[in-house]
């Protein structure tokens, strides 16, 4: 991690490591403290989308077979309507990766723009046919966010604070919502927030998101825009491994297992919000069980969880401050993990 700083894949960083729901490691390097706030760019997938969703099908309020077209009356008769949430969870929806939805929508008015970011996902055609394949989709995740609003009458931002920060009292977690200016103002001066990329329309960015669709429709969407410590992160992941082990958490074990087992296409590493390791490199390095699930953040994040033994490896960077590429995290993090595991061991601890 030192020597990353040094050579300057990253500025800022902290990494914990947990073992049997305790860290071992919580360490920041280079400008970061342990109370720094990271953009988590993609980690807001399972960590807000998903884990919401979760929340909603414990409570009976929504299924996993839910079909958009059920929820979202727009998409009613549609191809899209007829695409499950479990689909869209799994990157099996037949949506492509991604759009520049953020150039149709930076004239629009800040009110207008997630709605209209909805009617263009809407009216894109499917890349192939939902449950035939995987596609890694921002847009699916937009359209999750999507439908727990239209199902509950609440916004994303909300529904995660309620069901998840709120419960676990999570004090640095949560979006900034660039329209509402004040309380974006409160929390730029009260967390202690670590800078992403330089844009050439805004500077420096520091306490609003690095990803231009989110940014465009006001700092709230279902791919991007959480913010959230290291500690913080910790306090979701221990209650998402206890509730599929079996014990007391804010989670139903039922439905988080379910999520973490769940492959709706053959061979593909993608479970239901979460991604599994794979190919000859994996992100998650060797030291990883088979049964291991993860995810990463473009920013720079990282959480992989090692359900067999349990441990897992939380790591937020602002890699993107030097620049969108090369990205030096990818050969980075395994070697990390890697490291991780061997310092477990002779500790004792794997």
């Amino acid at each position: 991690m030192q020597r990353a700083v040094a050579e300057r894949v990253f500025p800022a960083a902290c990494l914990l490591v947990a073992v049997e729901g305790q860290p071992v490691v919580h360490r920041a390097y280079g400008r970061a403290r342990l109370d720094s706030v990271f953009d988590l760019a993609s980690l807001t997938k399972p960590l807000a989308t998903a884990a919401t969703l979760m929340q909603l099908v414990a409570a009976g309020r929504l299924t996993l077979e839910t079909r958009l077209g059920a929820v979202i009356e727009a998409l009613q008769g549609t191809a899209l309507g007829a695409v499950t949430l479990a689909q869209l969870l799994a990157h099996t929806a037949g949506l492509p990766e991604w759009l520049p939805l953020y150039q149709q929508l930076v004239t629009r008015p800040a009110r207008r723009a997630r709605q209209r970011a909805r009617e263009l996902i809407a009216a894109t055609p499917l890349a192939y046919a939902p449950g035939s394949t995987t596609c890694y989709s921002d847009l699916g995740y937009l359209l999750l966010d999507w439908a727990l609003e239209a199902a509950t009458g609440e916004r994303l931002d909300h529904l995660a604070q309620r069901l998840v920060f709120a419960p676990l009292a999570l004090t640095r977690t949560g979006f900034v919502d660039l329209a509402a200016r004040r309380s974006a103002a409160r929390l730029q001066q009260h967390w202690r927030f670590v800078p992403t990329e330089r844009c050439p329309r805004r500077g420096r960015l520091c306490g609003e998101v690095h990803d231009d669709n989110c940014h465009a429709m006001q700092g709230v969407a279902g791919h991007a825009g959480l913010f959230s410590t290291a500690h913080d992160v910790h306090q979701i992941v221990r209650q998402l491994v206890s509730a599929a082990r079996g014990e007391a958490s804010i989670f139903d074990g039922a439905v988080v297992r379910r999520c973490f087992d769940t492959q709706l296409v053959s061979g593909s590493s993608w479970r239901l919000g979460w991604d599994t390791p794979g190919g000859e490199r994996p992100s998650a390095g060797r030291a990883f069980g088979g049964r291991s699930v993860g995810h990463l953040g473009f920013t720079g994040t990282s959480v992989w969880i090692d359900r067999d033994r349990p441990w897992w490896a939380i790591l937020l960077t602002n890699r993107v401050y030097y620049g969108r590429e090369p990205n030096r995290m990818k050969p980075l993090r395994p070697r990390l993990h890697d490291a991780v595991a061997r310092t477990l061991k002779g500790w004792g601890y794997l």
